[in-house]
């Protein structure tokens, strides 16, 4: 992989962080492929990520998560700009969630490589 910078979707941070997930293993391969590289955190992720890890694993599965986050000389966590994420939304006709559509434009403009499980938002995302 070349020197890119990786948006990574709440998915692969869920996967990893729980061992029981059935996509854990290959969470820990592409987390341990980009770890000398850009991993791009959008706050939505945050959030989400968070969330889920906490009722399913356990609030500290979350704290780990944002501990990891908020100190890994790697990670950027960008802005929210929501009139970029409103926008670029009311211009999808996609049946696809207000998250996934910020992260698949926010991949295209900037030119992240978009990193998910999602099989619906990656077929959305070649748009």
């Amino acid at each position: 992989m070349e020197n890119k910078e990786f948006l990574i979707d709440s998915n692969i941070f869920i996967a990893f962080w729980s061992e029981t997930e059935e996509l854990h293993e290959k969470a820990k391969n592409i987390l341990m492929d980009i770890n000398n590289r850009t991993i791009v955190i959008h706050p939505y992720i945050i959030a989400e990520t968070t969330t889920v890890l906490s009722y399913k694993y356990g609030i500290e599965k979350s704290k780990d998560f944002l501990k990891y986050i908020t100190t890994a000389s790697n990670v950027k966590i960008l802005p929210v700009s929501i009139s970029f994420d409103i926008d670029l939304y009311s211009k999808n006709n996609k049946k696809i969630s207000f998250i996934d559509m910020t992260l698949i434009g926010l991949a295209k403009e900037y030119g992240y490589v978009l990193v998910t499980f999602d099989k619906q938002m990656i077929k959305v995302s070649k748009f």
